[in-house]
């Protein structure tokens, strides 16, 4: 999905939260479902040695993204763990934060399998540090 896209449904969460929980709830969503995307920028800066954020915006929107086999960290198995773990032990800030992860994650997941580019990124950090290519 989109930064459009995440912003709006991170929105629309953060909105029910804050009614049902907490502002501050509300607002902690918003940041887990938005900021997850930071590891798309990362992975963009690191593989192109290009600190533009704008550049790097228009590289994923524009699916060029879907001729490399991207290492979103923030984005594998490992760390979808982390968040659900964080949801099932954790409170405050934290465990929203985690909320809007998953939901993120759930969001990415079902764009991914219903635009058929589910297997176009490296879901696994420990798989893609051991399994390391030249093409990476």
């Amino acid at each position: 999905m989109f930064i459009k896209q995440h912003i709006l449904a991170g929105t629309i969460a953060a909105a029910v939260v804050s009614w049902y929980a907490s502002p501050q709830a509300g607002i902690a969503v918003l940041a887990g479902s938005i900021l997850i995307d930071a590891d798309h920028y990362l992975w963009y800066a690191a593989r192109f040695k290009d600190a533009s954020l704008s550049r790097a915006r228009r590289f994923f929107e524009a699916k060029e993204a879907d001729n490399h086999y991207c290492l979103c960290a923030l984005h594998t198995f490992e760390a979808i763990a982390v968040y659900i773990t964080c949801v099932l032990l954790l409170h405050g800030a934290i465990f929203w934060i985690a909320v809007g992860c998953i939901m993120h994650m759930l969001l990415d997941v079902f764009y991914s399998i219903t635009h058929g580019g589910l297997f176009l990124r490296k879901w696994s950090l420990i798989h893609a540090i051991l399994f390391r290519t030249k093409n990476d």
